[in-house]
């Protein structure tokens, strides 16, 4: 009888691993959008524009996360992105 249960909880076990780490079911955004190609140098140009151009961004400097947030909408939006901004308050 433990043998058994034993038995059935690896079953399980082994099953509910291969269920999660198995793309046995893409997203449907990932059948809407072709795989993209990543440039690493223009990747690189966004951080460091955000790293060194938009600091300090926190409470005492809202202007810099607002440049910043500026400076994302804008690029997702070139790439034909929808956004929308949301409040907070």
């Amino acid at each position: 009888m433990r043998l058994r249960n034993l038995a059935c909880l690896a079953v399980g076990l082994g099953t509910v691993i291969f269920w999660v780490t198995q793309p046995l079911l893409t997203s449907p955004a990932a059948l809407r959008y072709p795989p993209v190609d990543v440039d690493p140098a223009r990747l690189e140009a966004h951080v460091r524009t955000l790293v060194e151009q938009m600091t300090p961004r926190d409470y005492d400097h809202p202007e810099n996360m607002g440049r910043a947030a500026d400076y994302i909408k804008g690029q997702l939006k070139s790439h034909g992105a929808r956004v929308a901004e949301l409040s907070y308050g």
